[in-house]
């Protein structure tokens, strides 16, 4: 039970910090506000710190970098749990993006609802979401450049 707990606090403690960095969940491929939001969100919670960054403005960028030992050492911890982050299957069915307001270079997305995690072994956890993420245009493309708190 212990280590259940502790499993769970540890991939919530994860994806939280994540999502910090991604300022921001099914994604199109689009260059929109809404649909960047939701690739941010994605790559976040599987730990595609590549694809993070891709989506990501520059301020957002050095941050992520500069978490990254932090992130591996985090997910080094829960493999010696016993708990492979590849393993761990994601439901965001129940999440919401609107787009709250765009201009030319800079836009606001709010994302809303409930994201649930599954962790063989382990079993469910959800977490709420309710932040307004916002976004700047760098080199012609749409950035998320805010965390969620």
């Amino acid at each position: 039970m212990i280590r259940k707990y502790l499993a769970f606090a540890m991939l919530a403690a994860l994806s939280l910090s994540l999502l910090s960095l991604a300022g921001c969940g099914g994604s199109d491929g689009g260059d929109d506000p809404v649909s960047v939001t939701q690739q941010a969100f994605e790559k976040a919670v599987t730990l595609d710190m590549d694809g993070l960054l891709e989506v990501s403005c520059q301020q957002m960028r050095e941050e992520i970098e500069a978490s990254r030992e932090e992130i591996k050492l985090m997910t080094e911890m829960m493999e010696g749990l016993g708990i492979n982050f590849k393993d761990i299957e994601y439901d965001m069915s129940h999440m919401k993006w609107d787009l709250v307001e765009e201009s030319e270079d800079k836009a606001t997305v709010h994302m809303h609802g409930t994201m649930t995690m599954f962790a063989p072994g382990l079993g469910e956890e959800t977490q709420d979401q309710d932040e307004k993420i916002n976004l700047v245009k760098e080199g012609g493309s749409w950035k998320v450049c805010s965390p969620i708190n």
